[in-house]
């Protein structure tokens, strides 16, 4: 058996499509043109290796989000969602209504490009506050929750 060093690659490897060319862009075209209407054709649930999502659904936030964290801001025992909006300096609060949607943004201030959030309990009551990382101001703000409790 012929070994090979490990630049070189053995001849069989290297053999070319005796298709000509125009052939070769047929059979790729066609190959392109199932995989589209396959993918027209698919359910509105899209599922990958065990795993099935309903398509999406977009909300309102600032601009130029970076970052999302899941709490329970509001104390219903529903998950809601606080998202880092660097472009417009604050970070939205979107309160879950139960069933995958979610209420209209509510934005807080933050300092200079929130790029990241982050949710706990920094003051002990109970309720998850917010952590923010600033890129611009080159700080971090802590809003914290006092929502009263239901």
């Amino acid at each position: 058996m012929k070994t090979h060093s490990a630049n070189q690659v053995p001849r069989q490897a290297c053999v070319r499509s005796r298709l000509p060319a125009a052939a070769r862009g047929r059979k790729f075209l066609g190959a392109a043109l199932a995989l589209a209407l396959s993918a027209l054709l698919a359910p509105e649930t899209m599922s990958a290796q065990g795993v099935s999502l309903i398509a999406r659904r977009d909300f309102e936030v600032g601009n130029a989000t970076r970052s999302v964290a899941v709490g329970d801001f509001d104390g219903d025992a529903v998950p809601d969602l606080a998202v880092a909006n660097s472009g417009s300096n604050n970070v939205s609060v979107l309160l879950g209504n139960g069933d995958g949607s979610f209420q209209a943004a509510r934005n807080f201030g933050a300092g200079g490009g929130p790029r990241s959030v982050a949710a706990g309990d920094f003051d002990g009551d109970g309720l998850p506050d917010l952590a923010v990382a600033n890129f611009s101001s080159n700080d971090g703000s802590v809003l914290i929750n006092n929502t009263p409790r239901k």
